[in-house]
């Protein structure tokens, strides 16, 4: 396998960018918070500090807890995460020789649909440990001690000439949308740089096409309410009873997606901006269930023209499985180095600062 490392000359043109990230970005959050606890500068914060710290690796660590669940029955996969066990189970539960074995008087339908309300049930329970996270002031934390990012980052699309940038998080929390916001006007509150096109709780989809940099929630929010007949998007501190959070069989994601009104548009979105975008940026995701997303890069982004840059704690691994569906070289940036956050702004002008690149190659 031959990989790149990047290795930028001064921006020429303008790239519009998509970028995809993972609950990798999150870690990366949790690491700077760590080490500004180990700093004595800031002892007199340090409670503070590991309150954040402990909140920020709970939210990460949610969703380990339902792998818990799901592995529970079984040590046969120990190396499986939740989503790919219970893509196991649905194969199982469709296969001829499976219903064949099993009495008459099983339910094979009463079965799967119970296996899917204990399902729903433990995500409504990750929904409201994440309202919690916020009501205790997590998101206000995590901005005040990182309070530059957002606005380091806006002076880096204006100073690249980068006019138009879709992010399409995967993760269900706020922790990014947080750090991308800059004093409002007259220095009243925060205001967001990218927009999800929601007008308050209505989503709007006829704006997402006009939206220079769109923050899209692909695979739902502990924000989003299923409705009867739309989706819409609860206020601050709300408990949301019905949150739209796709976390299942990774077969069945784009179906699931494509259930929804809201993730449905952004997929679409998605769909046509790796049609005429040049350039994609994986932060902190590593593709192992994301079958979906996998099929639109090589139908839609495997073209002339074009770059994709993986940055993650193990990028190489990244690469491994996009190879199989992007033709052109892949280029990486580890992670392991950012422990503050000016390195973190120094990581998004290496990814995002630079419209050409000199390729060398590291292994």
């Amino acid at each position: 396998m031959e990989l790149y490392c990047l290795n930028f000359s001064p921006p020429k043109h303008e790239m519009d960018t998509v970028t995809i990230v993972g609950s990798g970005f999150n870690y990366i959050i949790a690491g700077i918070v760590k080490q500004y606890t180990q700093e004595k500068s800031n002892y007199h914060l340090r409670i503070e500090l590991e309150q954040t710290y402990d909140d920020l690796l709970r939210i990460n660590n949610l969703w380990g807890e339902l792998d818990d669940i799901l592995n529970s029955p079984t040590l046969a996969f120990p190396s499986k995460n939740g989503e790919e066990i219970m893509q196991y189970f649905q194969s199982v539960f469709e296969s001829s020789l499976f219903k064949n074995m099993m009495s008459r008087d099983y339910d094979i339908e009463y079965s799967a649909a119970s296996h899917q309300n204990l399902l729903q049930n433990e995500i409504k329970r990750i929904g409201y440990r994440s309202t919690e996270f916020e009501k205790r002031g997590g998101y206000s934390n995590i901005k005040r001690l990182l309070p530059n990012l957002g606005e380091n980052f806006l002076e880096l699309l204006i100073k690249n000439n980068i006019s138009k940038m879709h992010i399409y998080t995967l993760n269900y929390d706020g922790i990014l949308d947080t750090l991308l916001t800059r004093r409002g006007i007259d220095n009243q509150g925060q205001e967001y740089l990218f927009k999800d096109s929601f007008y308050f709780s209505e989503f709007q989809p006829w704006k997402l096409k006009s939206l220079p940099y769109l923050m899209a929630h692909l695979h739902g929010s502990y924000k989003y309410k299923r409705g009867k007949y739309s989706t819409s998007k609860v206020g601050r501190k709300i408990v949301n009873d019905n949150p739209v959070m796709i976390y299942n069989s990774p077969k069945l994601k784009e179906t699931l997606i494509k259930e929804d009104p809201v993730l449905k548009a952004y997929y679409s979105q998605l769909t046509r901006d790796l049609q005429t975008y040049q350039r994609l940026v994986i932060l902190g995701c590593s593709f192992k269930t994301e079958p979906h997303l996998k099929q639109l890069i090589e139908k839609y982004f495997d073209r002339h023209g074009t770059e994709v840059i993986v940055c993650s704690n193990k990028p190489e691994e990244v690469v491994s499985v996009l190879e199989p569906h992007y033709s052109f070289p892949i280029y990486t940036q580890s992670t392991e180095h950012v422990k503050s956050e000016r390195q973190l702004i120094e990581l998004f002008d290496r990814l995002f600062g630079a419209a050409s690149m000199d390729i060398r190659a590291t292994a």
